[in-house]
């Protein structure tokens, strides 16, 4: 088994070689600019061959939250 890494130290490759079974071969994997895991590419067996795309939203969305806050003065929100 060899690991590949990119300068982020980011998994980019796994090989299985000499597998008793006979399942070798790689699965690989390509990260977008900000460091998602945007595709993958197998070659193993058991493991869905070709490539298989992530898909993430364009943007992301903040929850905002409401607490309600005892004050001598009556209640706040905040």
């Amino acid at each position: 088994m060899a690991y590949g890494y990119d300068n982020d130290y980011r998994l980019t490759s796994e090989a299985i070689t000499n597998d008793p079974a006979g399942n070798n071969g790689t699965v690989s994997y390509v990260y977008d600019p900000v460091g998602n895991r945007f595709s993958m590419t197998s070659t193993l067996s058991g493991v869905p061959g070709g490539t298989f795309s992530y898909v993430f939203p364009l943007f992301s969305y903040v929850s905002i939250a409401s607490q309600s806050l005892a004050s001598p003065f009556g209640s706040a929100s905040g």
